[in-house]
């Protein structure tokens, strides 16, 4: 092991755990669990390397509402971190029922950022504060038409936003949108 591999060893264990345990004290909305004397609870999202490997730090709560389709594998249609970020997994164009709707990318996508509306109100957002999204097309020959169902839903103030093509979305969709919102 090299000397500088050393003092970098040295000094990742020459901070006391003690230390970090009382740096988490000062995060907003965390505090100590009576029960269990190294975790922390609270609503605001608290930094791994902050808390004691084996404890447990406040981190995030489960969006789910029935106003969009259930997920369609092992992942939740939202989970808010910290009280302030909700994060959507990505939505293609079912309706709240589950069940595809057929149409061309206009009909897809108006389907799909309806989905996002949902998922961001149950969580206490709404389009208004998304920062980001990030759309899958199945082709980008269909880029411009998504651009004007796009505008419909997030005006002079959209987020920003990245789009790319895929080779293929679940069950042959031809679009999915992820976003990503402020809480509140």
């Amino acid at each position: 092991m090299s000397a500088a591999s050393r003092a970098i060893l040295n000094l990742k264990f020459a901070i006391p755990w003690a230390t970090l345990k009382l740096w988490t004290l000062n995060l907003p909305n965390c505090r100590r669990n009576p029960e269990k004397k190294n975790q922390l609870i609270g609503n605001n999202f608290c930094h791994a390397s902050f808390v004691n490997r084996h404890s447990e730090s406040c981190m995030h709560h489960i969006i789910k509402t029935d106003k969009a389709p259930a997920a369609i594998g092992p992942y939740n249609q939202g989970v808010v971190a910290g009280g302030t970020l909700i994060f959507t997994a990505g939505q293609i164009p079912l309706d709240s029922a589950g069940v595809m709707v057929e149409g061309d990318i206009a009909i897809q996508a108006h389907q799909v950022l309806k989905n996002l509306r949902a998922i961001l109100e149950a969580a206490g957002s709404s389009l208004k504060q998304v920062v980001k999204t990030t759309v899958f097309l199945q082709n980008l020959d269909d880029f411009a038409r998504l651009n004007e169902i796009y505008a419909e839903y997030f005006n002079a103030g959209a987020p920003a936003r990245s789009t790319v093509q895929v080779a293929r979305l679940p069950k042959g969709a031809l679009v999915e949108i992820e976003a990503v919102a402020l809480v509140g």
